[in-house]
């Protein structure tokens, strides 16, 4: 059995709750403890001011940029995805190109080499396609990055939070306009589903 000497003024229905704390572990007789203070509203600290501090702000603002994006393998079940490969074959080669070259011309911009993307994530489902009888190694190059286009989804690695600022000097002031600099930016950027990314970028002033 363990006691706890604790010195403070208390009524009498905290001293009846504390005659019971004594048949409990000092963890549990603790928190037990700890409560009652919190719930009869007994204080061992005197209170302290709130200290207030000046904040100037300013005009400049960091704002996310939504084309900062990348590219995340897809996968929507396996029942969705047999019938979204079964659609895809119905296409014929000319049709395939054409949403290929749709796709693609509207990608590529912002991701570096989107072709191979696509390839990888079409062979992620390749169990899948070859449980529907489809001959993978047959398939032509366009129709497979077309269905590896439908297994790719965009990130957005700011969408959600842009915080934790940090800039460093960087060692590297050559070819600078007179007053100029250049600066590290360190940034916590928060996206969808609490992921979040640490980012560094370069800036001249």
């Amino acid at each position: 059995m363990t006691y706890i000497n604790i010195k403070v003024v208390i009524n009498k229905r905290m001293e009846s709750i504390i005659r019971v704390m004594v048949i409990f572990s000092q963890w549990t007789c603790l928190n037990i403890f700890i409560y009652c203070c919190t719930f009869y509203k007994v204080h061992f600290f005197p209170k302290v001011r709130a200290m207030r501090v000046t904040v100037t702000r300013k005009d400049v603002k960091f704002i996310p940029d939504s084309s900062r994006v990348v590219t995340r393998y897809f996968m929507n079940g396996d029942e969705r995805t047999r019938k979204m490969v079964s659609q895809l074959m119905a296409l014929d080669e000319k049709q395939a190109s054409l949403s290929l070259e749709h796709t693609l011309r509207e990608f590529a911009g912002r991701h570096r080499n989107i072709s191979r993307v696509f390839f990888k994530h079409c062979a992620n489902i390749q169990g899948i396609s070859e449980g529907m009888e489809i001959n993978y190694a047959e398939l032509s190059d366009a129709r497979k990055m077309l269905i590896g286009s439908y297994c790719t989804m965009e990130y957005s690695i700011e969408s959600a939070a842009f915080f934790n600022p940090e800039i460093v000097e960087d060692i590297d002031q050559l070819y600078l306009e007179k007053g100029g600099e250049r600066s590290n930016y360190f940034f916590s950027r928060h996206g969808r589903r609490s992921y979040i990314v640490h980012c560094f970028q370069k800036g001249n002033y």
